[in-house]
């Protein structure tokens, strides 16, 4: 006895009509008959992407405007969001200066919850969009990602965004750092490039909220930057998660760390509880070793490693052996 798609019943077409783009469920199952048409306007969770070649193509499938929550904008796309009132999740890749714009100074997107910007490198437009995230220009956000190769360098007139809980942003200053702690104090996940700043020249309040934290170290940066990264530990004294990225370029850094204390002292000062720590150390493709050495020296810095933190809390060393070349 053959069988037909048609016998599925409405729960696993509308779990299967999840994972289809809003412009392939139209092209595909519109029209079909009465029954998928009526499937297709009960929807509630339909993705959608606009690329540069397809920026209208929405518009003749209106019927799922307002079933739209997932809404992905691609490189260098001009688009208005009036018509999506039922975004909670909106991805903008290398967005234009005219959508910026759009986006900081129109009242849309009532029902955002997690926002995702790609910049261009020295948008402009981008501070004043920054002012509306954080002055709860989205009331319901609770994600935000913000990443670019530019430097963020002002914070003014921020006020609070008490919704967002989970922030990831690459470079700023410390001015910018101090705003951010400000402007949301229900911050409870925090991953960000390292102030290029000196801390210990501008008083920060702690902020108590923030659990976890991933610190990526800019290249630039070198083992002596431990006092810079007390300073700044010293402003979030309730992580329970704490991750860090560091980078290595030469081979006589590499042997420094064979008595490196990995933060250890600093932890027990700063971090009280602290019960999970990952340092993932990465090397320069430059740094050339034979694999003998690379065996002996990582064995040596592992065992130190483990000493150091001793089973205070869970602790771990990652060191992607990719780094080198052999």
């Amino acid at each position: 006895m053959s069988s037909k798609i048609e016998w599925l019943p409405n729960e696993i077409f509308v779990e299967l009509f999840e994972y289809f783009n809003a412009q392939t469920l139209f092209n595909a199952f519109y029209n079909l008959n009465s029954r998928f048409n009526n499937l297709l306007s009960s929807l509630t969770n339909v993705s959608f992407t606009i690329l540069a070649k397809s920026a209208n193509q929405l518009d003749h499938s209106h019927r799922f405007v307002t079933a739209i929550n997932k809404l992905s904008i691609g490189p260098m796309v001009n688009s208005h969001f009036d018509r999506f009132i039922n975004v909670r999740c909106l991805s903008l890749t290398y967005v234009l200066n005219e959508t910026l714009t759009y986006l900081q100074n129109n009242d849309i997107l009532p029902c955002l919850e997690h926002l995702l910007i790609v910049y261009r490198v020295n948008q402009p437009s981008a501070t004043g969009l920054h002012k509306k995230i954080f002055s709860n220009g989205f009331p319901h956000l609770i994600s935000c990602q913000l990443l670019g190769l530019g430097l963020i360098k002002t914070a003014d007139n921020w006020t609070q965004s008490p919704s967002l809980r989970i922030l990831h942003i690459r470079m700023i200053n410390l001015l910018v750092y101090k705003a951010i702690l400000s402007a949301c104090p229900d911050l409870h996940f925090l991953r960000l490039n390292i102030p290029r700043d000196d801390l210990s020249c501008c008083d920060i309040n702690p902020h108590l909220n923030i659990k976890q934290m991933i610190l990526k170290i800019p290249l630039q940066y070198y083992l002596e930057t431990d006092e810079v990264i007390s300073n700044f530990l010293a402003s979030t004294p309730n992580l329970e998660e704490f991750c860090i990225h560091r980078f290595i370029w030469d081979m006589n850094s590499i042997l420094s760390l064979v008595e490196y204390d990995w933060l250890s002292k600093i932890i027990h000062l700063r971090l009280q509880h602290l019960h999970r720590f990952v340092f993932k150390l990465h090397f320069s493709t430059f740094v050339k070793l034979h694999k003998a050495t690379i065996k002996s020296v990582l064995n040596r810095i592992d065992e130190h490693f483990t000493e150091v933190h001793d089973k205070q809390y869970e602790s771990r060393l990652v060191i992607p052996l990719t780094d080198f070349k052999l």
